[in-house]
């Protein structure tokens, strides 16, 4: 075991992923970041392994009025299906200083794709130009089946626009995909995933509001606690931002 582990993080190296660390008995995530651009925050890859069928975790990741359940930071979400199968979904952010409260909406699509390997299950998602206090913001899902349950990779990108540095986003991007996989794994094993979905029962329905983001909600639990994000994305990665 200890020796195909260590090949495992060779072969990670030499493809320019990292494995994080990860709380005994649970399953790494690797994490790359990859360029999108000069001057641009990169975009955050991670990749891990989820103890539960395809179909549930599918069901899960396209549950959108539920991700402030799991999320990190994410503190508001609905979801409004479209006509053209599409859905939109306005979110509000609480980042730490200085990246701050950020909403925004999102339109959200997924699809099954059958392949001679077998089903692909994709989500992805992306700003809807002019709807809230960010630059740019796109992400995807991709699950397959593997040994032990669905082999899971996510991309996110973040761009919060402004005289922040990218530095810091690529930071928060990156310690945050860890948190997002913690996040899921736990959510996936809620009863409402084990069939069909039924309606989120925490589902707030925020409403933009000018000067004030994405309606007035009512504060959640956070996944990840703000000390800990604090001290996570540290004071070297705040660009000399004062009181970080």
């Amino acid at each position: 075991m200890a020796r195909a582990f260590r090949r495992f993080l060779a072969i990670a190296a030499l493809t320019g992923w990292t494995v994080t660390g990860a709380p005994a008995g649970r399953d790494p995530v690797e994490v790359r970041l990859e360029p999108a651009g000069a001057g641009r925050p990169q975009i955050g890859i991670g990749r891990g392994l989820i103890a539960a069928p395809p179909e549930r975790v599918f069901r899960a990741v396209i549950d959108v009025a539920c991700w402030h359940e799991f999320m990190p930071f994410l503190t508001a979400s609905d979801a409004r299906a479209q006509k053209d199968s599409s859905v939109l979904s306005d979110q509000r952010l609480d980042l730490p200083f200085p990246l701050g409260e950020r909403h925004f909406r999102i339109r959200f699509g997924s699809r099954i794709d059958r392949t001679p390997d077998g089903p692909v299950w994709r989500a992805e998602w992306s700003y809807v130009p002019g709807s809230g206090n960010v630059a740019g913001l796109r992400g995807s899902w991709t699950l397959v089946a593997a040994p032990g349950g669905t082999q899971a990779t996510c991309r996110i990108w973040t761009d919060p626009g402004g005289l922040l540095s990218s530095r810091l986003m690529d930071r928060a991007t990156a310690k945050s995909l860890p948190w997002i996989f913690a996040g899921l794994r736990q959510q996936v094993m809620r009863a409402r995933y084990a069939g069909p979905l039924t309606p989120c029962p925490l589902s707030h329905t925020p409403s933009h509001r000018p000067g004030e983001g994405v309606g007035n909600l009512p504060p959640k639990p956070r996944a990840v606690p703000w000390a800990e994000a604090s001290r996570a994305f540290g004071p070297e990665d705040t660009g000399g931002c004062p009181g970080y």
